[in-house]
């Protein structure tokens, strides 16, 4: 009955000593696949707003990470990103004027952060 089970299981398979025919490889699949669904639901995705007028030559961008554990500070990055593209695509460069950032508090919000800045001359 083993015989039949490596057979029609895929010819490679490994199986334990004395484990009446357990699949060895089926559990480490398993445990990979376990590993890969929390490493999704811990890094989670940032998502940054589009660029906003906040008044004269000024402009806001905000972010937000879903995931458990993320901080505000990881998420400047993606708002220097976006302000320097913003920048950039009129050939000037971003000047930071404000920036606040919260990290990811369970049950109470997300990870946030946002920026107001203004496009200058090089």
């Amino acid at each position: 009955m083993i015989a039949e089970y490596k057979i029609s299981h895929n010819q490679s398979q490994h199986y334990a000593a004395g484990s009446g025919g357990t699949c060895l490889t089926h559990g480490i699949e398993m445990k990979t696949k376990i590993l890969l669904i929390l490493v999704l639901l811990v890094s989670g995705c940032a998502s940054t707003s589009g660029i906003v007028s906040a008044g004269k030559d000024k402009y806001l961008i905000t972010a937000h990470n879903m995931a458990a554990g993320a901080s505000g500070e990881q998420l400047k990055e993606h708002l220097y990103r976006g302000a320097s593209e913003y920048c950039n695509a009129s050939g000037k460069e971003f000047e930071q004027l404000e920036l606040t950032a919260e990290g990811y508090k369970p049950f109470v919000r997300l990870a946030h952060a946002e920026m107001t800045f203004r496009c200058v001359d090089r």
